[in-house]
């Protein structure tokens, strides 16, 4: 008797599965008790709750990360310092992809990466690529050999994304390519994020690329507008279809008490008016800016100098390459968005506004190590 209630239960469970599947959506964890892995329409998806648990009995990192919760982990590269130890994290979960691993990253060179990518082929999983047409090697050109799906942007600007979808459960983003200048002598940071309700925004993005439509031809397709995990509410911005600039605004007007930013790029001028006015209401503004990056005539570095802004270059030889605003030590922008024109009107980039004090709290540690160690 139990054994058959048990049956009709989980028949009626997997029914409204596919009741309200439709339209290729992955269904919330938090709306039903589901079993570990799923079916949507014809593809396969791994809850990112049942994963978690099945990663922390399987894998034994023995590392130093950030887990700021169980849902969401922070990694910082900073002149080599990291390279290892990050790696292997981020190892550890192409590792255990069982279906798919998508990638749109604006340059790859990365030994160890490429050789995952290939024995990930072996295995059988479903690996597809999309990078700039600028960005083509070697490496690229064995990925391609070897069977891997591979795609070259048709945007006339650039396709400056950074992010990595695995199963439909796990989004890999920030300012980090995939690049031996990336991992071992870059500034950088990189968030990982479980959730499938961010995968599914992230997939979206991906097709639509992966199905040629580029930079202004880009749609807003997002079914989650904002998403909710352990640590606080992330709103997903893919440009040029989202204005992420006027939001970036917003905030920093709304900002009381501290605007930090780590930039690699900067040369809009309304972000830096809004810092400038913030600056006068009396808000901490401090700003870690790419020297070589601020030579330029249109940078607005000097233009912040000037208006009381306290602004320091970074000593990294080679490229200091966050795109990062912490304010209020509560809410952290990160992705592939530099502050300019390109960013917002041409380029397709991905970037995530994530409202979280524990998230916004290690961003605002790796700052402050920094400004410590260039004003030595």
């Amino acid at each position: 008797m139990k054994k058959n209630f048990l049956i009709i239960f989980l028949l009626s469970v997997y029914s409204i599965i596919f009741a309200i599947s439709e339209g290729n959506f992955i269904i919330s964890s938090k709306d039903l008790e589901l079993p570990g892995e799923y079916y949507d329409g014809n593809n396969y998806f791994w809850r990112a709750d049942y994963h978690l648990e099945d990663l922390k009995e399987a894998t034994d990192l023995n590392i130093e990360i950030h887990n700021i919760s169980d849902d969401s982990t922070v990694l910082f590269f900073d002149e080599g310092n990291n390279e290892k130890k990050n790696w292997k994290y981020i190892k550890s979960l192409l590792d255990n992809a069982k279906k798919f691993v998508w990638i749109a990253i604006y340059d790859v060179n990365y030994y160890p990466f490429i050789k995952e990518l290939k024995e990930l082929k072996n295995k059988n999983i479903d690996i597809r690529l999309i990078i700039e047409s600028q960005n083509i090697n070697s490496y690229i050109s064995g990925l391609k050999k070897s069977g891997i799906l591979v795609k070259y942007d048709k945007n006339y600007k650039l396709m400056h994304n950074k992010f990595i979808i695995i199963d439909g459960y796990c989004v890999i983003t920030g300012s980090t390519n995939f690049t031996n200048n990336g991992f071992g002598y870059n500034s950088n940071n990189s968030i990982i994020i479980f959730s499938n309700e961010l995968a599914q925004d992230y997939m979206n993005e991906f097709n639509e690329m992966y199905n040629g439509y580029f930079g202004k031809n880009s749609i807003d397709n997002k079914p989650y507008k904002k998403v909710e995990f352990d640590s606080g509410l992330i709103e997903p911005y893919f440009t040029p279809e989202d204005d992420l600039t006027n939001r970036i605004i917003k905030l920093i007007n709304e900002a009381n008490k501290k605007i930090h930013v780590m930039i690699f790029t900067f040369s809009k001028r309304q972000i830096a008016d809004a810092l400038i006015d913030a600056k006068k209401r009396g808000v901490d503004v401090k700003i870690i800016a790419e020297e070589y990056q601020s030579n330029y005539n249109w940078a607005q570095i000097n233009y912040l100098k000037q208006n009381g802004i306290n602004v320091i270059l970074d000593k990294n030889d080679k490229t200091f390459h966050h795109k990062v605003i912490i304010i209020d030590e509560k809410i952290t922008l990160t992705g592939s968005f530099n502050f300019t024109n390109s960013a917002q009107y041409n380029n397709d980039e991905n970037s995530l506004i994530i409202h979280s004090k524990y998230i916004s709290e290690v961003y605002e540690k790796e700052f402050e190590r920094l400004w410590q160690k260039y004003q030595k």
